[in-house]
């Protein structure tokens, strides 16, 4: 049984239709890897901005009026030598 040759603008043809249906694949992978880079991107800025919002409450936190107002008003506590009055609120 004889092989049939193929002639040579088809061998071109052939070759290029492989090559391009391997291309397709491959660029369709670098365009995934760009949009999840992207995605990653977009991802790294919103945790950095919550990082600084952060980092500013803690600031904020670490101040001595902050600390003595909190102690002051959610614990109760109060300064040496300092006398406390509280009121009862009147009846209605």
């Amino acid at each position: 049984m004889k092989l049939k040759r193929l002639k040579s603008r088809t061998k071109y043809i052939l070759i290029f239709g492989l090559g391009f249906l391997f291309s397709i694949g491959s660029i369709f992978s670098i365009v995934k890897n760009y949009y999840y880079v992207y995605k990653l991107s977009k991802y790294r800025d919103k945790l950095q901005r919550e990082n600084e919002l952060l980092k500013s409450s803690i600031n904020s936190y670490n101040k001595n009026d902050f600390i003595e107002y909190n102690a002051r008003v959610r614990l109760g506590f109060k300064k040496e030598d300092e006398i406390e009055y509280r009121f009862t609120p009147p009846k209605k």
